[in-house]
């Protein structure tokens, strides 16, 4: 009898375990702020229990933080609402053409006060494919945005000496894309150029998107999405591999392996005390 009860107070155990675990590992309330590259990175798609954005089609930060009440997505919330009326864990900022780093900087901290728990992660907006790779090596000599890695190394470095006691990072896309460039010039890869990633100049295809996104996510401590189902196999293996040299690797464990070693654990503990 006492046996049978151990086996249903498991059972109960793993259930509640199980359904916990999932509530924590998505539990994260996200923003992000920025234009088409942040549609284009389906930031609305992350996981977490509050997902909201201010997305403004061709805008830079400080053209969003001087006009909070437009967008050019329906499902943007302004950032004088959410910022100042929620609580968030994690904050997407996209800069871009038309900005000193100087102002990007001034805008972001602004970001920071309104939310002082939030960790922030700078999305790197990627390059139009025909000029990537001289854009990407550009430099940040004069501190006026540009494409290059340069710049986006100098603003995470420069937020993190005036908040050291913040957490802030990048999603280090466009590192991503210059290392599938290179595959593609050296004959290596799935992808016969670049161009591959894009569907006009600047936006991207569903195979360009995935990278974006799932850098997002890995970025943010998500796992990768399971959502782009027409993505090869040998596809998803590739850009994963070009994600996770960058970003470290986030895993969810299976929901098996969430509850096996507590109750590892409880039947451990019942064989040693003899009640079997």
């Amino acid at each position: 009898m006492f046996h049978n009860r151990i086996l249903v107070l498991s059972s109960v155990l793993a259930l509640f375990l199980c359904c916990t675990c999932s509530q924590i590992l998505f539990a994260d309330n996200v923003f992000s702020i920025g234009n088409s590259l942040t549609a284009d990175s389906l930031a609305p798609q992350l996981d977490g229990d509050d997902v909201r954005h201010h997305i403004f089609c061709g805008k830079n930060l400080q053209f969003i933080y001087d006009n909070p009440t437009e967008h050019c997505v329906g499902s943007s919330t302004p950032w004088t609402n959410a910022l100042v009326n929620r609580e968030y864990d994690q904050v997407v900022v996209q800069p871009y053409l038309g900005t000193t780093q100087a102002q990007d900087v001034e805008v972001i901290s602004a970001w920071m006060q309104l939310q002082p728990d939030a960790e922030f992660i700078v999305n790197t907006a990627w390059a139009p494919h025909a000029s990537f790779e001289d854009d990407f090596l550009a430099g940040n000599a004069v501190g006026v945005f540009n494409h290059s890695k340069a710049y986006f190394d100098d603003l995470v470095q420069q937020l993190r000496e005036l908040h050291p006691e913040r957490t802030i990072s990048s999603t280090r896309t466009n590192e991503v894309f210059y290392s599938v460039l290179q595959d593609t010039l050296d004959g290596v890869g799935p992808l016969d150029q670049l161009s591959d990633l894009y569907r006009d100049d600047i936006h991207l295809t569903t195979d360009g998107r995935y990278l974006a996104h799932n850098a997002l996510r890995q970025a943010l401590g998500q796992p990768f999405s399971n959502s782009f189902t027409n993505i090869s196999d040998d596809q998803r293996e590739y850009f994963d591999s070009k994600i996770n040299a960058f970003l470290p690797v986030q895993a969810v464990p299976e929901p098996g392996s969430l509850v096996l070693f507590p109750l590892i654990g409880i039947l451990t503990a019942v064989r040693r005390n003899r009640v079997w």
